[in-house]
């Protein structure tokens, strides 16, 4: 008998109704499984994070990288405030985390504003400056908020950086980042985000700022989910 997830008074009161009946093979499972169900009540109402509450389930589970490790996804994008005050905060939190989780970042795209940034995103990886044109590329649109609305406004700032305009049009025009940039597509289409900053944790569940509570709640509630995926491992 296989029992749902109910109000713990009407897993009790089922219970007791279970203990009534004649006893025999079934009723004991009956009663095994309302205990268990209550337990597991039990232990979510002593939980500090809820389900629904402070993050999302999703609706269809996304294949992670590597199967041995609790994997740690953030959606963001260059034109999104929120995403550069929570840039600093969650490299942070990396850098404190064990080998036992697999991070990676990448730009969500679902407009074209967003889909040029993450362009710019996957150029600078495909030219190898991305770590030197991260935070001045998200300091550029969010602090400085400097138009850059084409792929030519992208063009002269990576100049700043020592790219020339030939070597940039052919990375930014390239396949692998034309690819890259639609599998971003695939990837919001797969965890369906309600905006950015986001995090994913393990391909089961999703952690939204206004959800958990803010930034660095956020992060409160992955530690939270992490850990209960790594007990699994």
């Amino acid at each position: 008998m296989k029992i749902k997830q109910l109000n713990i008074y009407t897993l009790i009161t089922l219970l007791l109704m279970v203990s009534f009946l004649p006893k025999s093979h079934a009723t004991e499972t009956s009663i095994a499984s309302v205990n268990e169900a209550i337990v597991n009540s039990l232990e979510q109402t002593n939980d500090k994070f809820i389900v629904g509450e402070h993050y999302v389930v999703l609706n269809k589970p996304v294949a992670t990288r590597d199967k041995s490790k609790v994997e740690v996804v953030e959606m963001f994008s260059y034109g999104c405030p929120h995403c550069f005050e929570f840039e600093p905060l969650i490299k942070e939190w990396v850098k404190n985390k064990s080998n036992n989780i697999d991070f990676w970042y990448f730009p969500a795209v679902w407009n074209q504003p967003m889909e040029l940034f993450a362009k710019a995103f996957y150029t600078a990886h495909e030219l190898n400056i991305l770590e030197k044109i991260h935070i001045p590329l998200f300091t550029t649109i969010v602090i400085e908020q400097k138009k850059l609305s084409t792929e030519n406004d992208l063009a002269n700032f990576f100049t700043e950086y020592g790219i020339d305009n030939q070597a940039f049009t052919h990375a930014f025009n390239s396949s692998a980042v034309e690819n890259q940039a639609k599998l971003a597509q695939q990837h919001v289409h797969s965890y369906s985000p309600a905006g950015v900053p986001e995090i994913i944790i393990n391909g089961k569940y999703r952690i939204d700022r206004m959800r958990a509570g803010g930034l660095k709640e956020m992060l409160e509630v992955a530690d939270y989910l992490i850990k209960k995926e790594q007990e699994l491992l």
